[in-house]
């Protein structure tokens, strides 16, 4: 009889290895084969668990007959083909365990499980909670260094409760913050700080599509360790919708594409996908082989803009405007914003043109002083901050953080057409799963 084993990608990073640490409970006995190559933010976390971990290499299956596979955190074939290499012979069982739904399975015969989480882990943690089963605390370290890094800290917009409820499960089996914080801290090396402020002197500014984009070029003579580190960090720094950063890589004549993006209807996973790459829709690359002399750069910003639909605008966000004429009292306005059920509202002429806004703030104020009977426009605001129907919702965002405004009125031809308050935006924050689809699938 055959020995069992599982394994992850190629490449393999923080959630792999998260996945697999979380694997070994669901399937004991199996042996955990790892990839020659380890992603550069994982070097350290195999580095200090490799005794812990006990993993056998994919040149040491030559050595083995295997009659069952498990395989961690994808689906594609040709991101574990170096695994099957060593095996050609096998026909036995396969498992999959995968997170990314978006993806077609081409392993063939490949039984797959898979769920809305935002990391791999998360899915095999929520297996082992549902059969109580309870996890050492090197593993539950290992697993919650996965989360962290696959979820972004639990920012990306593919997060879900379940990545909490995994968290949670993790750290009362033991997790330490502290191992996993040391763990995903970047930029540690020289040579990362000394790229990070090259980078940033070449860092270009875009307005595609009404989106934030930032790029960069650079030549390199070859990979370097901590690459994605300095993308991450530079993109924390930065306030844009994305950051694609494309290396020129001299000596292997290839070009390396990385990406991270916050709006969540920016798909890199898609994007990277155009140049054989794969990732998250936050968080991509692609490594484009025997490319020197390509116009990659070029490619990248033209493809950017004929694929990236435009922005989400005002449109999508604005709610009917319910308008107060400058020739009502403060007592009428009141009356007004309470049977709309709005805390504010612009204040027009006789032409429906903006004059100012009114909010219950302001009118609580003439309360105060007795001038209910008073005219509005004693009270209102006057040089009001306003958007047209084309602004764009980043545009607002930083209206109102840069303003600290509540509403703000949408006008066409200088007339209301409708507004937007702060409550929006928030429903807008809150619910933005529901707005993808910006890049089309081909």
């Amino acid at each position: 009889m055959g020995e069992k084993i599982m394994f992850g990608h190629s490449n393999m990073d923080l959630d792999c290895f998260g996945s697999l640490s979380m694997a070994r409970y669901l399937y004991p006995g199996h042996l955990m084969v790892r990839s020659g190559r380890i992603h550069p933010v994982a070097k350290n976390l195999y580095t200090v668990y490799r005794d812990h971990l006990e993993m056998i290499t994919a040149k040491e299956l030559k050595k083995h007959s295997i009659d069952e596979v498990v395989i961690m955190d994808t689906r594609q074939y040709d991101r574990v083909k170096e695994y099957f290499r060593f095996i050609p012979d096998f026909s036995g069982k396969i498992t999959v365990y995968d997170h990314h739904c978006e993806t077609d399975c081409d392993i063939p015969g490949a039984s797959v499980y898979d769920g809305d989480f935002g990391a791999n882990t998360s899915m095999l943690c929520m297996e082992l909670l549902k059969r109580d089963i309870h996890v050492d605390e090197n593993d539950a370290t290992i697993a919650l260094a996965g989360i962290y890094a696959d979820t972004g800290n639990f920012s990306h917009g593919n997060v879900t409760g379940r990545d909490f409820q995994a968290a949670q499960y993790l750290m009362e089996h033991g997790a330490s913050l502290n191992a996993v914080g040391k763990l995903l801290s970047k930029l540690r090396e020289e040579h990362q700080v000394s790229l990070f402020h090259r980078l940033l002197n070449t860092i270009q500014f875009h307005n595609i599509q009404g989106y934030s984009i930032i790029t960069s070029w650079m030549k390199l003579e070859g990979q370097m360790a901590g690459l994605a580190a300095v993308i991450e960090r530079i993109f924390e720094v930065e306030d844009a919708d994305a950051y694609i950063a494309v290396f020129e890589l001299e000596k292997e004549g290839s070009h390396l594409l990385i990406g991270r993006a916050g709006n969540p209807r920016i798909d890199l996973n898609i994007i990277m996908n155009s140049f054989g790459g794969a990732g998250h829709p936050q968080a991509a690359s692609a490594l484009i082989k025997n490319s020197s002399g390509f116009p990659i750069y070029a490619h990248l910003l033209n493809m950017l803009e004929q694929r990236l639909k435009h922005a989400l605008t005002s449109m999508e966000l604005m709610r009917e405007a319910v308008t107060i004429s400058r020739k009502m009292t403060l007592l009428d306005s009141a009356l007004r914003l309470e049977e709309s059920g709005n805390s504010g509202a612009p204040v027009v002429d006789e032409d429906e043109r903006l004059v100012g806004m009114i909010t219950l703030r302001d009118i609580q104020k003439g309360r105060k002083a007795g001038q209910m009977n008073a005219p509005v426009h004693a009270y209102m605001t006057r040089n009001v901050i306003h958007a047209d129907r084309n602004t764009t919702i980043r545009e607002i965002e930083q209206m109102f953080y840069r303003h600290d405004i509540g509403h703000l009125p949408i006008l066409e031809d200088e007339k209301v057409v409708g507004q937007v308050t702060r409550s929006d935006y928030i429903k807008f924050l809150q619910n933005n799963g529901d707005f993808r689809e910006i890049i089309p699938q081909e």
